[in-house]
């Protein structure tokens, strides 16, 4: 979850929908030590 959005709390049995992946540290971390980072 990242700040900012709608304030308001979920109820009982609600859900979230529209969530994105989070950031792969592992991935960064590889690219980083391969010399592929852009």
């Amino acid at each position: 979850l990242s700040p900012g959005g709608g304030g308001d709390p979920l109820k009982p049995g609600e859900t979230i929908r529209d969530t994105e992946s989070g950031l792969d540290l592992e991935e960064l971390v590889s690219q980083y030590v391969h010399g592929k980072v852009n």
